[in-house]
């Protein structure tokens, strides 16, 4: 027994601190394209003037690995005869400092169900009106990112008077967003509303990232923010992560968001772009049947849940070729080619594809239109609010990677949608503009019934 414990306790080699060096600098501009309309960019808030650098003071020293799951030997508090003791959840995803009083509320590890990892501190004693709450997350899956999970803070869907104010800072010589959201809350068995404070450092990893978070009363937070703080500075990630892989790139996740943003209408060119040509004019929708396919189409664009991977399309057959001609006039030279190029590939999507939409994150999902209805008794990975659902065809899109024609200025992709019944699919063709893509003319190539 006791050499079992010894090996428990002992810190494995993957688990070692990352490495400084290796992390990402600052978080990037993840606006997709420039001509994209700021009011949807996932870019977090810049022009605020960034807080003071985060790192520890020149004699703070790194302390040592503790056993997994219980606190270890004390930290020497700073001048205030304060001891603090090193934590390591069980996973060893990462240690900290436990602030002197504070304790364990709940460890909830469902990283291996394809959720996360939370670990919640409170306060004992501080209860009712006086709630003190400290918490830290760990996000593991490649699908999600820190950057989606910032512009949320900023940009909340259910909440909007409650927007948090956002800058970016360094933490232990690593590029962190630091988030600030004052609001009111009302707590249970209690009638008043009590001010308070929302406080949050993001640290994003190649993949995944961690979250650490404060909520106390207003009235608190300046006798318990120092802790938070101190929390915060010598917070040691020890998570190797694997690269993402292979992604939809910027560009793409542009193309997508404004096709989903566009609920599937067709915009008509300017008229100096038809002069002389039809290449920009809609599908003729008196045609049999394209008043129904626009209406598939429509439907397709107002899911807001995506494959997290890309789909295999098909070639373009004559047919289809035939009708993006006759919608949209010539294709632009080498774009049939870029197709053939793509089209082929599966990649991963991740929530950076746009504002509101989330994404299924099993890895294995079947790529063709026909198996959709094969999705209905699978269950959901937990993101953006859809655990424990059943996944339907219906609440499902799924994308082709995008191909672009020379000039960077039409694109074409493939996208299928699966309903109760029928099933769907569509080549869309879009068209780029000062306020972003547009959609031009749509090809349905499928309609299966299951």
């Amino acid at each position: 027994l006791a050499g079992k414990c010894a090996e428990a306790c002992a810190v494995k080699p993957d688990c070692r601190p990352v490495d400084p060096e290796v992390m990402p600098g600052p978080p990037a501009d993840l606006r997709p394209s420039p001509n994209a309309p700021p009011p949807n960019d996932l870019r977090p808030s810049s022009s605020a003037v960034p807080p003071a650098d985060l790192r520890p003071t020149p004699s703070a020293s790194a302390p040592a690995a503790s056993t997994a799951g219980t606190p270890a030997a004390p930290l020497s508090g700073k001048g205030s005869g304060e001891v603090w003791k090193r934590y390591e959840p069980k996973g060893r995803y990462f240690s900290l400092p436990l602030p002197p009083g504070w304790e364990i509320l709940e460890e909830e590890d469902a990283l291996a169900a394809g959720r996360d990892f939370e670990l919640k501190l409170r306060l004992p004693g501080e209860a009712g009106l006086d709630y003190a709450l400290i918490s830290v997350r760990y996000v593991a899956s490649p699908h999600r990112s820190a950057e989606r999970f910032v512009h949320d803070l900023e940009h909340p869907a259910f909440a909007p008077g409650r927007k948090a104010e956002v800058t970016r800072a360094s933490l232990s010589g690593r590029a962190v967003w630091r988030a600030e959201m004052r609001g009111v809350r009302t707590l249970i068995g209690f009638k008043q509303e009590v001010p308070n404070l929302a406080r949050t450092v993001v640290l994003p990893l190649p993949t995944g990232f961690f979250v650490l978070s404060l909520d106390t009363p207003q009235a608190q937070a300046e006798r318990l923010g120092p802790a938070f703080e101190r929390l915060a500075r010598e917070f040691r990630p020890q998570v190797t992560p694997r690269p993402r892989g292979v992604e939809l790139t910027a560009a793409e996740n542009a193309v997508c968001a404004d096709f989903f943003r566009s609920g599937g209408r067709l915009e008509r060119p300017a008229p100096a772009q038809q002069q002389g040509q039809d290449s920009g004019a809609p599908p003729d929708l008196g045609a049999p049947g394209r008043e129904d396919s626009l209406r598939y189409l429509e439907h397709t664009a107002q899911v807001r849940l995506v494959a997290g991977r890309t789909l295999v399309a098909p070639a373009l057959d004559k047919d289809s070729l035939a009708e993006l001609v006759h919608g949209c006039g010539a294709l632009p030279a080498g774009l049939a080619r870029a197709w053939d190029a793509v089209r082929g590939q599966k990649v991963l999507v991740t929530d950076r594809i746009a504002p509101g939409l989330n994404v299924q994150e099993e890895a294995a999902l079947q790529p063709s239109l026909s198996s959709l209805g094969e999705l209905t008794d699978r269950r959901m990975g937990g993101a953006g609010g859809h655990t424990g659902r059943n996944v339907r065809a219906e609440d499902l899109a799924l994308v082709s990677r995008v191909a672009f024609s020379a000039d960077g200025r039409t694109a074409l992709f493939y996208v299928a949608h699966g309903q109760t019944s029928p099933g769907t699919s569509h080549f869309v063709l879009l068209t780029r503009s000062e306020t972003g893509w547009a959609v031009r003319c749509f090809v349905q190539h499928d309609m299966i019934i299951f």
